[in-house]
């Protein structure tokens, strides 16, 4: 197949990458996504209900678009964020190093703000968005 591009020069956003990734979590860890969700994030942060990934036809969890949670269970994972990896208890899910190298875009073409090597205003990294002006507030 030919690329229309190098790779790691421009950011253009397309939602099969996220299906391609389940895909490979699922191979690697002989868990389906939300399975591996449950075991890795869902379990850890203390959800108070259950968490539903829409399912394609054969049974396979659609992740480029198909997450159902509360609202409640979500702030769970903004706090997560703010508190450097830990859960609401205090407990360790993720390391510090790892939530701020997911969440700090790092390459120009995929900081947030208009340029030419990107398809989007929006910076992204690591399945997440970034606003074009953005504060402490954000995270």
């Amino acid at each position: 197949m030919k690329t229309l591009r190098q790779q790691g020069v421009f950011n253009q956003y397309t939602s099969m990458d996220a299906q391609v990734l389940a895909m490979v979590v699922a191979g690697a860890t002989k868990k389906r996504l939300d399975v591996f969700f449950q075991d890795n994030l869902w379990n850890k942060i203390h959800a108070e209900n259950n968490a539903y990934f829409l399912m394609d036809k054969s049974g396979f969890p659609i992740a480029y678009g198909g997450l159902m949670m509360s609202v409640r269970d979500l702030a769970k994972i903004g706090l997560l964020l703010l508190n450097d990896g830990k859960n609401y208890k205090g407990e360790p899910v993720f390391s510090k190093e790892w939530i701020d190298q997911s969440i700090t875009p790092t390459e120009s073409h995929l900081m947030p703000g208009k340029r030419k090597n990107s398809d989007s205003l929006e910076g992204y990294k690591n399945l997440w968005w970034f606003p074009v002006e953005r504060d402490e507030k954000d995270f």
